[in-house]
């Protein structure tokens, strides 16, 4: 398991849980759980993802635009890698989706 806390919009949090799950899946690793918890004051934002798919959820009171970035909070569970190798990929991954090329 790795987390880590850093600003990410919507649409960079939908794109990070897709890169986590790809890595995963390209590793030939087991996806437990991703999930991101974007915060905007008391409003909170979800996505998540098992590897296949991706679910979102937002409180009643969500309403910042997909592309602001906000606080969130970064758990990956994935079966196969090590810790420190897990949380290399979720670094890379998140360098890539603030940082695309």
């Amino acid at each position: 398991m790795a987390s880590l806390s850093a600003k990410l919009s919507v649409s960079s949090a939908r794109k990070l849980a897709r890169l986590l799950a790809n890595w995963a899946a390209d590793g030939g690793y087991i996806v437990g759980h991703i999930k991101i918890k974007l915060e905007a004051g008391v409003s909170r934002y979800w996505v998540s993802s098992t590897g296949s798919s991706l679910g979102e959820r937002a409180s009643r009171t969500w309403e910042s635009p997909d592309d602001r970035p906000t606080e969130a909070g970064v758990t990956a569970i994935i079966i196969g890698p090590s810790e420190s190798e897990l949380l290399k990929a979720l670094e890379t991954s998140l360098r890539a989706v603030r940082h695309p090329a």
